[in-house]
């Protein structure tokens, strides 16, 4: 998830969430955890600038797209 911060800069995040429920299903506590990663799509995006056609470039896409975990690796570098 990404997120604007109020300067225009952009926070990319991990979020998770867990919802407790009660025996008839209703919600009855919610926890959230949320993280930056803006280091890590940072250090991503400057392995795959660096290394075309590196693994890393399919981990920066799943990132950003989860329908991307099915796309095909991009081919080696020569």
């Amino acid at each position: 998830m990404s997120l604007a911060h109020r300067d225009g800069a952009v926070l990319h995040t991990l979020m998770s969430v867990v919802v407790e429920r009660d025996a008839d299903g209703r919600s009855v506590r919610r926890l959230a955890v949320c993280e930056d990663i803006s280091e890590t799509v940072r250090r991503q995006a400057e392995l795959v600038r660096s290394e075309p056609g590196s693994t890393v470039f399919r981990l920066v896409l799943v990132q950003g797209d989860p329908d991307a975990a099915h796309a095909p690796s991009p081919p080696a570098a020569p």
